[in-house]
């Protein structure tokens, strides 16, 4: 048989018998692994209790925790008096912040919460986690006029800017075949890295205030 003959050969036999067929059990456990990966109870999410973040459910404790379980005494704060309180009926809890959306309220004695498991580690050690909304990160809720800004509308009211060092990473060293010379090249998907501190400056979008929103007949045009 020629070579010619044995690569026709080769080739046909890869085209028949690649890519091998899987067989139903492998098929049945690829699946199972997907939906058991993806599937809605995976990617459903809860919003923790303490620092009143929205996790996945592998993030968080299966079932609801009863409070008293553990010593609250860490989130003892006071509410703003801007903020309206979530729990006005509910007396041992005047003083206990907490985000509603991961309490679940049983009576007015026996209360629920839903945590995360890093919540639920601080906790249990006794400290107030690092990302709890009593550790001076309860900001109230959020006015209907600010709900839904723009990253423009928000760049122009805001009152501290941020300002910070992002470095394109390279992704490799070579050497040119023409000159010899070392070059790095950048690839538009290359990862990105901060580099330096991230300073805060004040900021004084007052000025702005009565211009914003422009009155309906500028934006529109007087009728003559």
């Amino acid at each position: 048989m020629t070579a010619k003959a044995q690569y026709a050969e080769w080739k046909h036999s890869c085209a028949t018998q690649w890519p091998e067929k899987l067989s139903p059990i492998a098929k049945k456990r690829l699946l199972t692994d997907f939906y058991s990966t993806l599937g809605p109870n995976r990617l459903s999410s809860l919003v923790c209790a303490i620092c009143s973040a929205a996790k996945l459910k592998v993030a968080m404790l299966t079932d609801p925790v009863d409070l008293h379980s553990y010593d609250i005494s860490p989130l003892r704060r006071e509410y703003p008096p801007t903020a309206p309180h979530p729990f006005p009926n509910i007396p041992f809890l005047r003083d206990i912040m907490l985000s509603p959306e991961g309490v679940v309220l049983i009576s007015d004695s026996s209360v629920m919460i839903h945590i995360c498991k890093d919540c639920h580690r601080s906790l249990q050690r006794k400290r107030l986690p690092n990302t709890a909304i009593a550790n001076d990160l309860f900001f109230g809720p959020i006015p209907s006029q600010l709900a839904d800004l723009t990253l423009i509308k928000e760049a122009l009211i805001a009152r501290r800017r941020a300002k910070s060092w992002i470095i394109h990473l390279r992704d490799d060293s070579s050497s040119s075949h023409t000159t010899g010379a070392a070059f790095s090249s950048v690839s538009p998907v290359s990862q990105r890295a901060l580099k330096g501190h991230i300073i805060v400056f004040p900021a004084t979008p007052e000025a702005l205030a009565p211009f914003l929103p422009p009155p309906l007949e500028d934006v529109v045009g007087r009728s003559p």
